[in-house]
């Protein structure tokens, strides 16, 4: 991470990583979430795999999204982001 990412990841609490993903990356990703949310807004908990689902009664937000669809997952494993994972995490 050079100086000025880790300055705006500091202020802002986010970092933008621009062009990392490919075309078919993102459309891949964009249907697997779309597909999370669909399940789990459509049949509730019930139409969910064990361990995914909604953070409170009737909330919106979901959690382990991540590990929801491999087009998901890669996205932390993505050459472009590894690196980032591994200093924010001091190579844990």
């Amino acid at each position: 991470m050079d100086p000025e990412q880790r300055y705006l990841l500091d202020l802002q609490g986010f970092l933008l990583v621009k062009h990392v993903l490919s075309a078919a990356e993102l459309a891949a990703a964009q249907q697997a979430a779309a597909r999370y949310a669909d399940a789990a807004f459509a049949a509730g908990e019930k139409g969910l795999p064990g361990g995914f689902g909604q953070k409170g009664v009737g909330s919106s937000n979901l959690w382990c999204g991540i590990a929801y669809d491999k087009a998901l997952e890669w996205l932390c494993w993505h050459p472009r982001i590894w690196p980032l994972i591994l200093e924010l995490t001091d190579h844990r």
